[in-house]
Order: structure tokens, then C-alpha cells, then sequence
């Protein structure tokens, strides 16, 4: 990750403010992004149900993802 001392371009400055002024999300929004990002690193099944994601790994681990606003 970047810290503000790094960047380098207008589009870097521009990513940046737009961050910045992104409205708020819900932590449910955010697993919803998430899932489809874990299923296509990680070689498993993550099902994703609204509250959390549970994900089960061809070696028998099983995880639970949740998110929470703090």
C-alpha cells in the first residue's frame, strides 16, 4: 500500500480523493465484494451468506470471514 509520501501521478492523487470521498458502505457490501476475490485466488468453495463467508479448502480446513464496522 502506498502512503501519501509515494505518490507519483495525477491518477495516483486522483484514486486517492476519490477514495476519500467514497460514501460509506455496509461491512455486508464489503463481503459481498470480497467473495468473488477469495473464490478466484484461493483454490476452495466460499459461499457466501449474507453474514459472513465460509470457505472450505480441498485439504479439509474450513474458515468463517466476517466483517464489522468499528
Amino acid at each position: 500500500m502506498k502512503n501519501q509520501t509515494q505518490i507519483t501521478t495525477i491518477e495516483d492523487t486522483a484514486a486517492i480523493n476519490e477514495a476519500k470521498n467514497e460514501a460509506h458502505f455496509s461491512a455486508q457490501s464489503l463481503l459481498e465484494e470480497l467473495a468473488p476475490l477469495i473464490k478466484s485466488y484461493f483454490v476452495g468453495e466460499p459461499n457466501f451468506d449474507g453474514n459472513s463467508i465460509d470457505i472450505t479448502f480441498l485439504n479439509g480446513q474450513k474458515f468463517k470471514i466476517y466483517a464489522e464496522e468499528v
